[in-house]
This record gives structure tokens, C-alpha cells and sequence, in this order.
């Protein structure tokens, strides 16, 4: 595997994990009370922050991309 293509995996990567620990800290707040929110609602609250980081991650790749290939060559 390539530095560039291993760079690249690795941003997914930190990025799918800022994703699970928000939608796990979301429940564990709801869990502990800090926040009163239905599961009909906690599961909306989810999509919505993991359609987020989707949308992010693919605004944010184009520039990684850029930085990847700059610092490579």
C-alpha cells in the first residue's frame, strides 16, 4: 500500500471514529439524563449527525487529497 493511499485510509478512519464517539456520547448522555430525547428521536438525531460526518468527510477529502498529493511529490 502506498503512503498516499494509506493517508487516505487512515483520514476515513479518523473520521468514522469522531462519528461513533459523537453518536456514542449522544446516547450516553440520553442514557445519564443530561439530555430528554425518545429513541424515535435519538434515532433521528443519529442519521442526521452521521449523514454529517458523511458530508464533511466528503468536503474535507478533496482538500486532504491535495495535501497528500503536494506533500508526496
Amino acid at each position: 500500500m502506498s503512503k498516499a493511499t494509506r493517508l487516505r485510509t487512515d483520514f476515513k478512519v479518523a473520521v468514522d471514529h469522531i462519528k461513533d464517539r459523537v453518536v456514542s456520547n449522544v446516547s450516553e448522555a440520553r442514557s445519564r439524563g443530561m439530555i430528554q430525547i425518545n429513541d424515535s428521536e435519538v434515532q433521528k438525531l443519529v442519521r442526521i449527525i452521521e449523514s454529517s460526518f458523511e458530508q464533511g468527510f466528503v468536503t474535507a477529502s478533496s482538500q486532504v487529497e491535495k495535501s497528500i498529493d503536494e506533500a508526496m511529490n
